[in-house]
């Protein structure tokens, strides 16, 4: 099953190609290059927290674009709600509570992170600080972070299309599938991790750096996208209760 919700929501991507491009495409697009020519532009300069200066105000105008973009994806998959030509319909009430949701979610998160990293630490610190057990504890702090994030996944695409849940309704409704969250997890921790190796290896040819970041900025899409399509699978599998296979636009469904 995990396998399932895991290739399903990678087959939303590319079954809507179109559709996904139009969603994420401009706004995407224009974060990337925005941040390729300040990183080619001015690769050192730093202010005294020894954060480049050109990237202090990014978070303030990315975040509210990306969460733009995962909403209006949630709302073409559940609602069949069509983008605009170029970007998807703007619905600002709807961006702002993904935001709340996404900051409990993180909060929530950084709690689980604390109590299983102070376990991990405990555990690597018995070892002697041996490597291998550093590197295992932090795969499986990941892996409890995602399993912990996508059991609360229903949060966020119940909030980008209206309908409001508790915490407790989210985790109750994928409780059932523990099993496959845990699967899906692995798979996607794993993934994340395979598809930018590539991205070391350029680094190291002529012009590397160029070709390293437009390898980043194509799986920096991919990992959106797919990540936005297994919220939305979790959502519409255990909240809706619809066959992994009918999580798609009506538009695509047959008759």
């Amino acid at each position: 099953m995990g396998m399932s919700l895991f290739v399903h929501s990678i087959r939303l991507v590319f079954s809507h190609l179109h559709e996904a491009l139009r969603i994420s495409g401009l706004i995407y697009i224009s974060l990337s290059l925005a941040y390729g020519i300040a990183k080619l532009t001015f690769p050192n300069p730093s202010t005294s927290t020894g954060i480049p200066w050109w990237m202090l105000p990014a978070p303030f105008i990315a975040i509210p674009l990306y969460l733009w973009i995962a909403v209006g994806w949630h709302r073409f998959i559940l609602l069949d709600e069509q983008p605009n030509i170029a970007v998807p319909r703007f619905v600002g009430d709807r961006i702002l509570a993904y935001f709340g949701y996404s900051f409990l979610v993180g909060l929530i998160l950084f709690g689980v992170g604390f109590i299983f990293g102070f376990v991990f630490f405990f555990l690597t610190a018995l070892a002697q600080g041996s490597e291998l057990a550093a590197s295992g504890s932090m795969l499986l702090l990941m892996v409890a972070s995602l399993v912990c994030a996508n059991r609360l996944a229903p949060l966020l695409p119940a909030s980008a299309i209206g309908r409001s849940i508790s915490v407790g309704t989210a985790w109750a409704a994928t409780s059932k599938g523990n099993g496959a969250i845990i699967v899906l997890s692995l798979l996607s921790a794993v993934a994340a991790f395979v598809v930018d190796l590539p991205a070391n290896l350029l680094v190291t040819m002529p012009s590397g750096a160029i070709l390293a970041l437009i390898w980043l900025t194509i799986t920096g899409w991919l990992k959106l996208m797919v990540g936005a399509s297994i919220l939305t699978t979790i959502y519409g599998h255990y909240v809706e209760g619809r066959p992994i296979g009918g999580i798609v636009p009506a538009a695509s469904m047959p008759g």
